[in-house]
């Protein structure tokens, strides 16, 4: 039955006139004609199909045309959100790839066994490896943003959203403040660029790691859960290889590197299925009315 405010409302409507009937059951015919496209909707009454529509019915048809088209509305926003956050990850780390990579044949003064990738903001092209720093941030934000949308509200999506904030924060602080090279940091701006670094990649790291723990059993990631738990498992490994290595060796430079292609890969796959609209994972129920009114009988 329609709600009694739907009832109470359309018994105001001006059935009288003939260009609103006409409009109104032309409203009807497109209407259904929409509901047949969604998926766990039951068809529409025969006598509603026909167009002959009482006024309570009437009343009950406009009210649940506005709660479904509002959820509509509300979906398309969604996938354009997230398609958007995809979008800024995709850039930002194709940027960050092109230009960090480059740097290795502009500036080939620096060992890519050696010196790591921070290294290459002391040379003369350092001014394009500053950029890949805000756009790494940015690729960080969104898709902290992107998941946290598309996956289910749990502990571990929220703690892995608050690693990617903090680890944006820090590629930011990195960014703004060189290292120091060769050498342990001895000036301000090197002690601040290993904060940086130390607030970055632990935990990018730590949330790319939840992240894909919490995909496993979510409807549209499952299929790529088991590819990112074990790009996000092998990061672990070499962070761990690299801080053992600066320790031992005084040098990570190539770890570190290996460990940037698996973030790299973590975060294009993300941002590839982002912006292909991953659904958020919802018990599969049918569309409702927001309005709270149910189908008219």
């Amino acid at each position: 039955m329609c709600s009694h405010d739907s009832q109470a409302w359309a018994k105001e409507l001006p059935f009288e006139q003939p260009n609103l009937r006409l409009k109104l059951t032309r409203l009807t015919r497109s209407f259904w004609k929409r509901q047949k496209s969604v998926p766990k909707l039951s068809p529409a009454p025969q006598h509603w199909e026909a167009g002959q529509l009482s006024r309570e019915s009437l009343g009950c048809l406009l009210v649940t045309e506005a709660g479904v088209l509002e959820q509509l509305r509300e979906g398309i926003e969604m996938r354009i959100s997230r398609r958007t956050t995809g979008l800024v990850v995709i850039l930002g780390i194709i940027w960050w790839n092109v230009v960090f990579w480059a740097m290795h044949v502009l500036e080939p003064e620096f060992s890519p066994i050696r010196a790591p990738g921070s290294a290459y903001v002391l040379g003369e092209y350092g001014a394009w490896m500053t950029t890949t720093y805000f756009a790494m941030s940015a690729a960080f934000v969104a898709a902290g943003l992107g998941l946290t949308g598309s996956l289910p509200t749990t502990r571990l999506t929220r703690v892995a959203g608050i690693a990617f904030l903090i680890a944006s924060v820090g590629v930011v602080i990195a960014g703004l403040f060189p290292m120091d090279f060769p050498g342990p940091p001895q000036t301000v701006s090197g002690r601040l660029h290993a904060i940086g670094g130390t607030l970055t990649f632990p935990t990018w790291v730590f949330g790319a790691l939840l992240f894909s723990l919490s995909m496993r059993r979510v409807k549209g990631w499952a299929q790529r859960s088991t590819a990112l738990l074990s790009l996000a498992a092998g990061a672990v490994g070499l962070l761990i290889v690299t801080i053992l290595s600066i320790f031992a060796l005084g040098f990570g430079g190539y770890a570190q590197r290996v460990l940037l292609l698996l973030k790299s890969a973590w975060m294009i796959t993300v941002g590839l299925h982002l912006y292909q609209g991953s659904p958020r994972s919802q018990p599969n129920t049918p569309l409702q009315p927001t309005s709270g009114a149910a189908r008219p009988t």
